[in-house]
């Protein structure tokens, strides 16, 4: 029923009906500015008599219709899919549907999804994360319980199987998954069928205790290694004292894993579980390679010819000292994992990680390491026979016996079964029986096991090299005789042989002229602790580490249009090598490297001609090339108002003689006399003349994408990140900040300090560009950033157009423009950080050299519940006349 607006008439006895367009007798309906017969007044779909509550609606072509409330809603399309009534209010969106907030459930159950809360869909099903995990989702090659969110995929000849990152991750650094997903490739008994992925308690357990275990294990080899780097860096200085401390630091390392292992024997054999962790070699072969690196470091310092020889054994037992380590963690892990899963111990794993993760908080490692020697010349020698012990033994106090020397000297009974009623005479320095004791023999025999008894050769080993003559050095107050007994550091208790080479006690100590042998000198320290501190410019070592690992976790989701995860995370790792790889690298590096200061890599000039310059946002903090900062220091005394600075090429013949003569003798540094606009154009060519830029080849590619266009915009829902992408032509700026602000977290650290110095100095440089009307430089932000990234900002192509400039200038523009958030650490990455303090996982990932299929970051099933507003009237309710009373 259709009536045009303005059809009514004044005067009811002569009124005819708006629809049928007959004469009006008796009762009648005025509405919508017209008169009708009450059987005409219907919907215009259902034909239903709405005189009690109609809804009145123009149409396209501009008249007057009324519908029924059904109807009215069906036509805005504002019905309930669930129940089929109308929505007159707030509502969900979901499907192509719309529901009243309290329909929409999930298929299978009576779970309401809330605003914000997050469901999955199948098949235009919607379902609960329970359900959905039953029903549909796949299940994680390393823990069995669903992907629901971000996954590995990797493609097999026969099937596809998706993992978690941190799944896949601990699979491919320790061959390891939390559960067992085939018999014939794991140890690990796998969970009962009614555990597995159908419980979203379980399911989250298993994520948090899967994050921590690659957080633990991953921080636990790179403390190792960065205790071995620290003490190849201070041999390499004759800083001999500090380097024993760093190696006991590493023997604490040793102590921990191996105390660790023998708990989990221990514990699998109250359950009758005989099958051992499978570590019968590995042990005593850590255990020779370590005592034998402990003789090459102090071997190497004071025999020049033979220097080359050691270097090469030194980078063998680099490599294979860090597969050995692996290996034991892998048993130790598996050993948890087979507690828990086998045998129902369920903190059997939680134990293992904390024990790991205390060790990197023990301060009296050092003092601990060389106390428990004791003051005997020899304590790793039999008391009885004064043969080596290298196995399983017993002790009383510190001196020690082999079990088939310990028995009663009474009556020859073995007492090794019985070692806790035997006793020991300390006067006569004999063992008895409990029949044959005398009143002065006392308790108090410890049974040692193998594994101790290797941590103790090697507190052993590191106690002769404190005490050997080689380390009285400059900054060792401890003066020492040769060791007892012209016995050399490198034992041969774990060797069939004797050492490789001659004894340490009869080396003089090196000149204090002689060449670094392994590391260049650094003038930071690196801590594995302090990450209290919310700068990027203060972070070092392991922190600065997982700051990469984050950033490049964080950059995935702004650019995985362009950069896959793996490729992120071999950009956050510096190299493809793992931390022992770069020591490896390290002790390899020729001796014949350039000197000078032009064409030198960045670290190699921060390590040798470093110094702590106040020039930065971070006064006294950071290490930069002492050429860098005599120059910045020389433009602060000059005018840097002057027009044409850091635009201007200066004179290139000056440019060269100067250059020549730094790289005679970098620490001559004398540039008083040149003009600002030479000296600026000096600092160029050093950025220029590097052989690779500051800003890396690594990362060319990444700051040029955070200014190519719009990242994504993100939707946070319950427990889930949505992405949403958009391909725009110019980002949102926030949004390349954003990026731009993870990529720098990138950069090696000797880059980011030198460019936060740089681009601070470059800042004040702007600030002079019109300093009147007459007098500025012009070289305002834009100018400056021009002009600079051709020197720090570059790829290996000789092809220019490569270079992408435009892109390339904007990205040091927002650099300059916003350098003091961009030194800031990241909030998120912040907070996962204080995560790390506070020994909660983190789930960084540490880069594998293998190959994925893909890696995508969201499942696509998942939705997130969002609520539309509505205010639809609630109809109006025709005026019911009757004709003959008028």
């Amino acid at each position: 029923m259709t009536v045009r607006d303005g059809e009514s008439n004044s005067a009811v006895g002569s009124s005819t009906c708006s629809r049928c367009a007959q004469p009006i007798d008796g009762q009648f309906v005025r509405a919508i500015g017209g008169h009708f017969h009450l059987d005409c007044f219907r919907c215009q779909d259902c034909q239903q008599v709405v005189a009690e509550k109609f809804f009145p609606h123009t149409g396209p072509d501009g008249l007057t219709q009324v519908f029924c409330e059904k109807d009215y809603f069906r036509r805005l399309d504002l019905l309930c899919a669930k129940c089929g009534g109308a929505l007159r209010g707030a509502h969900i969106n979901a499907l192509n549907r719309k529901y009243h907030l309290e329909h929409f459930t999930c298929s299978v159950c009576p779970t309401v999804f809330r605003q914000h809360d997050s469901y999955y869909e199948q098949d235009g099903n919607v379902y609960c994360q329970l359900h959905y995990s039953q029903l549909f989702a796949a299940k994680c090659g390393g823990c069995r319980t669903a992907v629901l969110r971000s996954f590995v995929e990797t493609n097999k000849t026969e099937w596809t199987e998706k993992w978690h990152p941190e799944c896949y991750m601990i699979y491919k650094l320790w061959n390891v998954t939390l559960v067992a997903n085939k018999p014939s490739t794991s140890t690990i008994p796998a969970l009962s069928a009614d555990q597995e992925g159908t419980d979203i308690a379980t399911q989250q357990a298993i994520a948090e205790k899967a994050g921590r275990i690659l957080h633990v294990l991953s921080a636990f080899e790179e403390s190792s290694a960065e205790c071995i780097s620290d003490m190849l860096i201070r041999f390499s200085h004759e800083e001999f004292r500090e380097g024993v401390f760093q190696a006991a630091t590493f023997v604490s390392h040793i102590a921990t894993l191996f105390s660790v292992i023998d708990e989990i024997e221990m514990r699998l054999l109250t359950f009758r579980d005989a099958t051992g962790l499978h570590h019968a070699k590995e042990p005593k072969q850590l255990t020779k390679k370590i005592v034998h690196f402990f003789s090459l470091l102090s071997y190497v310092q004071d025999n020049a010819d033979t220097r080359q020889e050691a270097t090469k054994e030194m980078i063998s037992l680099v490599t294979s000292l860090a597969h050995t380590l692996k290996i034991l963690i892998r048993a130790a892990l598996t050993g948890a994992l087979k507690l828990e899963n086998a045998h129902n111990e369920k903190t059997a794993v939680v134990t293992f990680l904390d024990r790991l993760a205390a060790c990197e908080w023990q301060d009296d490692a050092q003092g601990k390491t060389l106390s428990e020697c004791g003051p005997d010349a020899n304590p790793d020698l039999c008391v009885a026979c004064g043969e080596p012990v290298e196995e399983e033994c017993l002790k009383y106090g510190f001196r020690r016996w082999h079990s088939r020397c310990f028995r009663c000297a009474a009556c020859d009974l073995n007492l090794r079964p019985l070692y806790e009623e035997a006793t020991y005479d300390a006067v006569t320095g004999k063992f008895y029986c409990t029949n044959h004791a005398t009143p002065s023999s006392s308790r108090g025999i410890e049974r040692v096991t193998q594994l101790e008894q290797y941590v103790f050769l090697l507190r052993c080993a590191l106690k002769r090299l404190f005490d050997s003559g080689s380390l009285q050095g400059p900054n060792s107050p401890i003066s020492s005789s040769p060791g007892p007994d012209g016995r050399n550091i490198g034992v041969s208790m774990l060797s069939n042989g004797q050492p490789l080479y001659a004894d340490v006690s009869n080396s003089s100590p090196p000149s204090a002229g002689s060449k670094s042998l392994y590391l260049p000198p650094s003038g930071r320290q690196s801590s594995l602790r302090n990450s209290g501190t919310s700068s990027l410019l203060d972070l070092s070592g392991l922190d600065h580490w997982a700051v990469r690992q984050l950033a490049a976790q964080a950059l995935y989701p702004l650019m995985g249009d362009q950069f896959t995860l793996d490729e992120l995370m071999d950009v956050a790792s510096g190299r493809k090598q793992s931390m022992w790889g770069r020591m490896v690298e390290a002790i390899r590096k020729p001796s014949k490297s350039k000197e000078g200061t032009f064409g030198v890599p960045l670290e190699v000039l921060v390590d040798k001609y470093g110094v702590a310059t106040d020039l930065g946002p971070r006064p006294g903090q950071l290490q930069i090339p002492m050429f860098l900062d005599a120059c910045i220091r020389t433009l602060h005394m000059l005018d840097l108002g002057v027009e044409g600075i850091f635009r201007k090429n200066g004179n290139i013949r000056h440019l060269k003689t100067v250059s020549d003569e730094l790289d005679k003798d970098p620490r001559s540094i004398n540039l008083a006399g040149n003009h600002p606009v030479q000296i600026a154009a000096l600092l160029k060519k050093f950025f220029r003349d590097m052989p690779e830029p500051l800003l890396t080849f690594k990362l060319h590619r990444l700051f040029v994408a955070t200014q190519s266009k719009a990242i994504i915009a993100m939707v946070y829902g319950y427990r889930l990140t949505y992405l949403i992408y958009f391909q725009t032509e110019l980002p949102d700026p926030g949004r390349r900040k954003q990026a731009l602000h993870y990529v720098c977290c990138l950069l090696p650290k000797p880059n980011i300090d030198v460019l936060s110095v740089l681009v601070f100095f470059l800042r004040e440089v702007s600030e002079h560009r019109e300093l009147n009307e007459d007098h500025g430089n012009k070289m305002g932000l834009d100018n400056l950033a021009t002009v600079m990234t051709p020197n720090i900002l570059y790829s290996k192509s000789k092809n220019a157009f490569d270079d992408e400039s435009p892109l390339a200038i904007e990205a040091i523009r927002m650099i300059l423009q916003y350098q003091d958030e961009l030194w800031q650490m990241p909030p998120d990455i912040r907070e996962r950080m204080k995560a790390d303090n506070g020994s909660q996982p983190i789930n960084i990932p540490t880069r594998r050299d293998s190959e994925l299929g893909k890696r995508t970051e969201s499942v696509s099933h998942t939705r997130n519940v969002v609520v539309t507003p509505s205010n639809i009237g609630h109809g109006d309710v025709a005026h019911i006349e009757d004709a003959h009373r008028r």
